[in-house]
């Protein structure tokens, strides 16, 4: 089967997502195992993206999180297709990336206008199918109120409250997460393809290369290749600051990532492995205290992980491939 093949699957398998009213009422299997649950969200994400058709990404020469130096002579993105951006929860995602400081240390001064803007991101990511089924698992397991805008106050507070980092107000978890920060003369958080994209497209971000993945994730029993992969790590450098290693998911929709990040956060573990399609994932989450509250100090996704079996499977191909290597 050819990767043209593979990819035609997945358009509609996506066409068919889209044409759906999918439940979204969780099952005892999903409250019992926060893995099955993610692999749930990702499923509802019909908003997700399709690699080669809707972006195309060039992830160009691999290396290691210590090597130093330009692996990629050429952008991390080739091409996303504008349309993308007129879709109602894309567009207001959007409308939040120019509304904070980089800088920690630098207190935010959020406007009326940009308050406005985080409510009516909030409201419409609310009525899409993976936030309801984000809803409706935390309420089962007694983590979020019934009501759905006493839900999306609790959204507003988790991601959006200002606290303390360097100075009072300076820092909120959307900015870290989905934005990034500046400390120290390092970049911290930015864990959005959107904001990657927009941040290259803008010569602000130079992308210096591809961390090599553990594991081959696959469909259908094919390699997904990399320029098809939606979770990378990559290196590159933000307004001149180096981030060695940064992990992302790559084409999924923006209340997906809220979605995932709230369920993982509000169960108060720092680390969870769960799977998210053809990849299996290590989500961590970090708590902020901040005058007696928590907030989301950070959330993001890696490449898990080996478990045993992987690790002697790569162990004995190694091996393999080295003593094939001697005999030629």
């Amino acid at each position: 089967m050819t990767s043209s093949t593979v990819l035609s699957g997945i358009r509609q398998i996506q066409t068919d997502l889209e044409n759906l009213n999918p439940p979204i009422e969780p099952n005892a299997n999903e409250l019992a195992d926060i893995s099955i649950a993610a692999n749930r969200l990702w499923d509802l994400d019909v908003n997700r993206l399709i690699p080669q058709t809707d972006y195309i990404i060039n992830v160009q020469g691999g290396k290691k999180i210590y090597n130093e130096g330009d692996a990629a002579s050429e952008p991390f993105f080739t091409y996303v297709d504008a349309s993308v951006f007129e879709r109602p929860t894309y567009r207001a995602f959007r409308q939040l990336l120019d509304n904070y400081v980089a800088e920690t240390g630098v207190a935010e001064n959020v406007t009326t206008e940009e308050r406005r803007e985080n409510q009516t991101f909030l409201n419409l990511i609310a009525d899409t199918p993976v936030m309801k089924y984000c809803h409706r698992y935390l309420v089962l397991k007694g983590y979020a109120p019934a009501d759905k805008n006493e839900f999306i106050n609790l959204l507003n507070d988790l991601w959006f409250g200002l606290y303390k980092r360097e100075v009072q107000n300076d820092s909120s978890g959307f900015e870290h997460v989905f934005l990034g920060e500046i400390k120290d003369g390092e970049v911290t958080g930015l864990h959005n393809w959107i904001q990657l994209y927009d941040e290259e497209k803008s010569h602000r971000l130079d992308y210096l290369g591809y961390i090599l993945p553990k594991r081959n994730p696959s469909v259908g029993g094919y390699r997904v290749s990399a320029q098809d992969q939606q979770l990378v790590t990559i290196q590159f450098t933000w307004k001149g600051f180096l981030k060695k290693c940064s992990s992302s998911f790559i084409g999924t929709s923006p209340e997906f990532e809220i979605a995932l990040y709230t369920i993982c956060f509000l169960q108060q573990q720092e680390k969870y492995l769960v799977n998210c399609g053809p990849y299996r994932v290590e989500i961590t989450c970090y708590k902020y205290t901040s005058r007696g509250k928590n907030y989301i100090g950070t959330c993001f996704p890696t490449d898990a992980p080996l478990d045993e079996n992987e690790a002697a499977s790569k162990i004995q191909s190694s091996y393999r491939g080295q003593s094939a290597r001697k005999t030629k």
